[in-house]
């Protein structure tokens, strides 16, 4: 029994000495995890900071021990910045205790000698977290503490480079006819990002990123096609770079006006060309009634810039029988001819359109009011035949009907007249049969070839007359009626 109490006593003991040596084991830890001292700011208490680029930042800090069990412990204070490519931005080193004393500062320093210090430095976008690490002194044992600030650097997005084949390109590029090109633009997508690019000159979408630097677009352009601007543009970048293509091609024509100089009796003409310079170039005037030893050199001036250009000279008519002329404007890759045609109407300070098929300005319109008029009345017959055929379609297929019974009402007529006609023919017949009977039978001394007979046969003859002329009538009635019919 004594041994058992011995044993238990032994193992109550050596459960006492373990805790106890896990106590003592842990207890600088234990302090650790107090977070004594607590580092704090000034009207700041967020463990992220969001700043636009180049801006100076001013953080007020410093260490609370009050929670401390010592208030005499010097503090050393380190603040550094963690760039973007992994290294650290050394700021500055001060020492706390009741006094702030600055030892190494390149952005520390101390308000006052008892007070708080500041970090006061700019930030840029490389700049990722400040770090704070204070170091201590306690019982013989250094301690050390840190605290982080994230950075959220803010800056727009731009356009960094734009080049055509390698070549930085910024304005206009020169290429040859039918060549192609590769586009490529660098950009930076700015914090908070932005989405980038390449837009033709009507802005149309014509590429978008490869990547979240750049953007890469190939094309091929001709002296036939309308020359492209290529530009490279973000939503709120604060600068964009744009190229206009210019193609190494003869001149070409594209509008025209003429325009009349009012201060002097001498015609000024004035035309648009696409072109690859502005260089001035050469211009010969030739009458159309007459392309023979007839040209003759203007002085033609050239104005704006490629490929969008203005070229005038000045004209003096000196015969003004002559209305149409070919203009030739040359450079140095060829020529290019526009017919003008001078309004005998123009009037000073007056602007109309160079005049390549109509005589005058008038021609046009008239033509066209003319063109309109002769449309609509051309409607207007289609529509009046259509309604006439549709008549007569109706009035043919009445006019069949009415027809169709009047022919069945002279059939009907001359059958009833036939029989009529029989019938009064056999009535005469017996009548004459009846008088004559009559006759006989009288006294032998009357006259029997009188009035009777004579009757019989002046009323017959007439009867048979007229019958024959109406049934005739009705033949031919019947006749015309069937014709129409079919």
């Amino acid at each position: 029994m004594s041994v058992n109490v011995q044993h238990s006593l032994s193992t109550f003991i050596m459960q006492k000495t373990l805790q106890l040596f896990y106590v003592l084991l842990l207890s600088p830890k234990i302090h650790s995890s107090q977070q004594c001292p607590l580092l704090e700011f000034l009207n700041f208490n967020t463990d992220t900071l969001s700043v636009p680029e180049s801006s100076l930042v001013n953080l007020t800090f410093w260490l609370n021990d009050s929670g401390c069990k010592k208030s005499d412990v010097v503090y050393r204070v380190v603040v550094q910045t963690k760039l973007d490519v992994g290294s650290w931005e050394y700021d500055g080193r001060l020492f706390q205790t009741n006094q702030c004393t600055e030892i190494t500062s390149t952005f520390l320093g101390c308000l006052s000698a008892a007070g708080p210090a500041r970090l006061y430095k700019v930030l840029n976008r490389s700049h990722e977290e400040i770090e704070w690490i204070w170091t201590w002194k306690d019982s013989g044992d250094i301690k050390t503490m840190k605290k982080g600030l994230k950075l959220y650097v803010l800056y727009p997005p731009s356009v960094e480079s734009l080049t055509v084949d390698g070549h930085e390109a910024n304005g206009t590029y020169l290429l040859n006819d039918g060549q192609k090109v590769n586009v490529l633009c660098s950009f930076e997508k700015g914090n908070p990002a932005s989405r980038f690019h390449l837009l033709n000159k009507s802005g149309a979408e014509m590429a978008t990123p490869s990547t979240d630097k750049y953007i890469n677009h190939s094309l091929t352009v001709h002296c036939k096609d309308d020359w492209p601007k290529i530009s490279c543009e973000g939503k709120r970048s604060k600068q964009n770079r744009s190229v206009s293509f210019l193609v190494k091609c003869p001149p070409q024509f594209v509008n025209s006006i003429v325009k009349i100089d009012s201060s002097s009796d001498e015609q000024t003409i004035t035309l648009h060309v696409k072109s690859y310079s502005s260089a001035t170039g050469k211009c010969f005037l030739t009458p159309l009634s007459s392309l023979n030893n007839t040209e003759r050199q203007v002085n033609c001036n050239i104005r704006g810039e490629p490929p969008d250009l203005v070229l005038s000279f000045p004209f003096a008519n000196e015969n003004s029988s002559i209305k149409e002329w070919i203009l030739t404007y040359q450079n140095e890759e060829g020529s290019a001819n526009i017919t003008i045609i001078l309004n005998k109407y123009l009037e000073d300070d007056t602007e109309k359109d160079p005049l390549l098929t109509d005589k005058n300005d008038k021609i046009g319109p008239l033509i066209f009011t003319f063109s309109v008029l002769l449309i609509v009345i051309i409607i207007a017959l289609v529509i009046v035949a259509v309604l006439v055929v549709r008549k007569k379609r109706k009035e043919t297929h009445g006019n069949s009907a009415s027809l169709e019974e009047k022919s069945a009402d002279l059939r009907g007529s001359f059958t009833e007249d036939i029989s009529t006609d029989s019938h009064l023919h056999n009535h005469t017949y017996v009548s004459a049969s009846a008088v004559r009977n009559l006759k006989k039978g009288r006294s032998k001394g009357e006259s029997s070839s009188g009035p009777a007979e004579e009757t019989y046969t002046s009323a017959t003859e007439v009867r048979a007359k007229k019958r024959q002329e109406k049934l005739e009538m009705q033949r031919v009635n019947v006749y015309l009626g069937l014709s129409r019919l079919q």
